[in-house]
């Protein structure tokens, strides 16, 4: 699942307003691997670059700025 997870959002773009411009493609990206996991004799065409899915550290636990004043929780 995370990696997954992983694929989709390395995949996917957004314009400058926010709007995914690829969401099918990352959509497509992502159930390749599904594929993959689950019937060993598919291949991934075209294959998996090494950005594509590559795993990230979490955020840390506790945000390394202060909350803002005026802001409830």
């Amino acid at each position: 699942m995370e990696q997954t997870y992983a694929i989709f959002a390395n995949v996917i773009e957004f314009s400058d307003d926010g709007t995914p411009t690829n969401a099918k493609y990352a959509e497509y990206r992502a159930a390749q691997y599904i594929r993959s996991y689950c019937d060993p004799t598919y291949v991934v065409d075209p294959p998996f670059d090494a950005w594509e899915v590559e795993l990230f550290a979490p955020p840390p636990l506790e945000d390394s700025k202060p909350w803002p004043a005026d802001l409830k929780r």
